[in-house]
């Protein structure tokens, strides 16, 4: 368990494989957290540690697994949407390996250097691999998909591993923390070395991304560490401050700051965020409905269509908002107010633990989480996010001196056998799924029908509960459709695409983009009444999105329905903010 736990964060941040996994920024971590996780409850001898961040854990589990019960859509919320999967099985995963840390760190607090080294050495390679991103070489993705502009104001988001840059640069506050805390605690020079390399490839390469929420918190994290550090060092601390910001500030203007300077061009164009401000009221509204249990974790995508104001539907009028952006407003919306005052609590509860503790370790990791909790403020936890978050509480609980060591008991580990077979079963059912679906891109993008064909019914016999692929298929079927000039092909293309479309409607984490899909096939058939019937609920699911009602309207129209078809129009225009839609 020693060895499979700093494993585990260390191996997490780097998993990535295009070739072989259809979400490949995410599936393989969950795949190695969950593997991982589960030895380490084989080889748990039944000890945990007692005290408040154990139990503050324990409770969260709890709690995930009633507003699962509770849920808009259990299975959902048990397996997870596909953007994240982040449902139940995933984050308890999370929790559990938060609960393994703890008890392996009060057993002996100096294990934490482990936990430093694995996280420090990983994250220089993923560190880097954003670094070059930004400077246009990348050997594993398309950088088409992080670039966004055209000419001078072209902007690059690196997402290095970890699949956005948000997600990548609040992974990196952690680790510039992490990495200064194995160079001001391990005995080793090397270690030590290794340790200021990972804080300072972290820290550039958070910049480069670009991602205004890190950077905050970054910047919070090293006011907490400045005021809390022994005075006789401060001035190596102001030193180094200020020649980081020098450097920046050359770096900005040097030809090769392009892609930086358009992205603070960009950044003073949307100072509030972007569509954050008001996604948040709209959450805020959204929750105020459902204080007590939420509307159940991963349900977000599905749910929020109903409260989205007409001013952010105008703002972003063709947008799926997949999260509120902040960790806390999705706990509250997902868990209720119970969930959300746990997550405080054990984000709280550990701040006045390192508060109370002296040593550098501890101002550092304090640091660290105070520099994750501002930027999850501007974006949900994914899996990696999550896992650091939990990792430096976990780590705290070690070094703060509040909990001591039960002793074994083999009665536990009863129950964690068997939710390690659940973990590992999970896992395998979750990794042959993906690597289904990623022949199955392969195979549409060779234009091979039959063989898509094929490779996606083995996928779905793996494909976890609550949501699906379906959507997917059925567009790419299509497009495929549009492109073949095979008259007998493109007659074998249709049933399957429409069956695939057919299941969407009630498969999909998004069931108002599902619906519209399905309108569209039934237009291709002339099927007046289902298109109306389909569109209608696509609406249902999503009042504020232009684009079901401007269809709507115009169906309306042929049929002779004018005056609903002008309404119908109307409310388009409001919603897409534009007088005329093409």
């Amino acid at each position: 368990m020693r060895i499979l736990l700093p494993m585990t964060a260390a191996l997490v941040p780097l998993a990535l494989f295009p070739s072989h996994s259809f979400y490949f920024d995410i599936t393989p971590k969950i795949v190695i957290l969950l593997l991982l996780t589960a030895a380490a409850l084989i080889a748990w001898d039944g000890s945990f540690m007692r005290g408040p961040i154990s139990a503050l854990f324990a409770i969260q589990i709890v709690w995930l697994a009633v507003t699962t019960a509770l849920s808009r859509n259990p299975a959902l919320s048990l397996n997870g949407g596909n953007w994240r999967r982040l449902g139940l099985i995933t984050y308890g995963a999370v929790l559990v390996y938060g609960i393994l840390v703890t008890r392996d760190v009060a057993g002996d607090a100096n294990r934490v250097v482990h936990y430093l080294r694995a996280t420090s050495i990983a994250s220089i390679p993923i560190g880097l691999y954003g670094i070059v991103q930004y400077f246009g070489f990348d050997p594993l993705l398309n950088a088409v998909e992080y670039h966004a502009g055209q000419g001078i104001f072209t902007i690059v988001r690196p997402p290095s591993t970890l699949g956005h840059a948000s997600y990548f640069a609040t992974y990196l506050v952690y680790v510039v923390f992490l990495g200064l805390a194995l160079f001001c605690t391990d005995r080793l020079r090397a270690w030590r070395v290794i340790g200021a390399a990972a804080a300072m490839v972290g820290a550039a390469a958070m910049i480069l991304s670009g991602t205004r929420g890190a950077l905050v918190g970054l910047i919070a994290g090293s006011i907490l560490l400045f005021a809390r550090w022994p005075a006789r060092r401060q001035r190596r601390y102001v030193v180094a401050s200020t020649g980081l910001a020098v450097a920046l500030a050359l770096f900005c203007i040097s030809p090769a700051g392009a892609g930086l300077r358009s992205r603070i061009h960009w950044s003073l164009e949307e100072p509030v965020g972007g569509a954050r401000p008001q996604l948040w009221r709209d959450t805020l509204a959204m929750s105020s409905k459902k204080l007590l249990a939420g509307y159940g974790p991963e349900t977000f995508i599905a749910q929020f269509p109903h409260f989205q104001s007409v001013a952010l539907a105008r703002a972003f009028p063709d947008f799926e908002h997949e999260s509120p952006h902040n960790a806390f407003l999705d706990a509250l919306v997902s868990q209720g107010i119970p969930g959300l005052v746990v997550l405080l609590a054990t984000a709280g509860f550990t701040l006045w633990a390192g508060f109370q503790a002296v040593g550098a370790l501890p101002i550092l990791l304090s640091a660290a989480l105070v520099g994750g909790v501002v930027a999850q403020m501007f974006t949900s936890f994914t899996m990696p996010t999550a896992l650091f978050f939990y990792l430096t509480i976990a780590l705290m609980a070690g070094v703060s001196g509040q909990s001591s060591l039960t002793r074994a008991r083999r009665m536990w580990r009863v129950p964690a056998c068997a939710a390690a077979v659940l973990l590992a079963v999970w896992a395998a059912r979750l990794g042959v799924c993906d690597y289904q679906l990623a022949r199955l891109r392969q195979a549409l993008a060779q234009d091979n029908f039959p063989a898509a064909v094929a490779t996606y019914e083995k996928a779905r016999v793996w494909y976890p509960a609550g949501s699906s692929a379906d959507l997917y298929f059925s567009r790419e079927l299509a497009n495929l459709f549009r492109r073949t000039r095979d008259a007998r092909l493109k007659l074998q293309i249709w049933t399957p695409a429409f069956q695939a479309a057919a299941r969407a409607a009630g498969t999909s984490e998004n069931p108002s983009g599902a619906f519209y899909n399905l309108a569209i096939f039934f237009a291709t058939q002339n099927d007046a009444p289902d298109v109306e019937r389909s569109l209608r609920t696509a609406i249902a699911w999503a009042p504020r999105w232009f684009k079901p009602h401007w269809a709507l309207s115009q169906l309306l129209e042929r049929e002779g329905f004018l005056p609903e078809a002008r309404e119908e129009a109307e409310r388009a225009r409001e919603m897409s903010g534009k007088q005329g839609i093409e």
